[in-house]
């Protein structure tokens, strides 16, 4: 097993589930891969107290994600099996999901083809429909949150998202959506090119963030793909597009790609 710092002396175990190694450190939760007794293997997140107290994360919003996760789409991060607070930390227990993260994938084989970005494309767009139909923000999708899966991208957890308030008036919810599909366009550049773009603050949760990527597309980019990047980081806030919007023209584009 790694050794990690911060670790109460010791531990190899929480509850029933034998911790195996060190998968990811996430907004200072580490996620383990792990076994149940049955012999399967999960990931266990495990917040230490101490990291906790530290103002790291605090347990309550891993048990906020844990709730999360039950109301959503097992498609979208697989599915959550457990949850407990201990005197060493709160943990929650979800499906394993193998692959890399997209960051750890072009850190080390570089950018995608255009075609691997084309189904990054629409498999990233499926989970944001089934996420917005959930009433489900994700908030903070990012490329080390993505993971590779063989059965398409899944993401890591939810960290950072939230369900959103019914009585949240239209515009605001408009908004809180149309910032996971602006993400969506600069994550899919990054998959092209390798090039992230520049960290924007928002102007508070749920205000729009439209600004057009400086990333430049590179020449053989998809054409197609990239008018509906360019229509989702255009667009004004009075004319947001959908995922499922976005979903539909994805399904209408051309099963080939044009020659280089």
């Amino acid at each position: 097993m790694v050794d990690v710092p911060h670790l109460p002396h010791g531990l190899r175990a929480l509850g029933p589930y034998v911790l195996i190694k060190v998968l990811r450190i996430e907004d200072g939760v580490f996620h383990f891969l792990s076994q149940q007794p049955s012999g399967n293997h999960v990931v266990v997140k495990f917040l230490p107290t101490d990291r906790s107290e530290q103002g790291h994360r605090k347990a309550d919003q891993l048990k906020a994600e844990a709730e999360l996760a039950r109301h959503a789409a097992p498609m979208i991060a697989g599915n959550l099996l457990d949850h407990a607070e201990t005197k060493t930390g709160a943990y929650s227990v979800v499906e394993y999901i193998e692959g890399d993260t997209l960051e750890y994938f072009i850190s080390r084989h570089g950018a995608m083809d255009r075609f691997a970005v084309r189904r990054l494309a629409m498999g990233l767009a499926t989970l944001l429909v089934a996420a917005h139909h959930a009433n489900i923000a994700l908030r903070d999708l990012k490329a080390d949150k993505i993971l590779l899966s063989p059965d398409g991208p899944r993401l890591t957890g939810f960290s950072g998202s939230a369900i959103i308030d019914e009585s949240l008036n239209k515009s605001r919810k408009d908004d809180e959506f149309a910032n996971d599909l602006i993400a969506w366009g600069n994550i899919l550049l990054y998959a092209a090119t390798g090039i992230r773009a520049p960290d924007r603050a928002s102007g508070g949760t749920g205000d729009a963030i439209r600004e057009i990527s400086n990333i430049p597309a590179p020449k053989d980019f998809d054409p197609d793909l990239l008018a509906i990047i360019r229509s989702v980081l255009e667009k004004s806030p009075d004319k947001s597009t959908t995922a499922e919007q976005v979903l539909d023209q994805l399904i209408d584009l051309s099963t080939s790609l044009p020659e280089e």
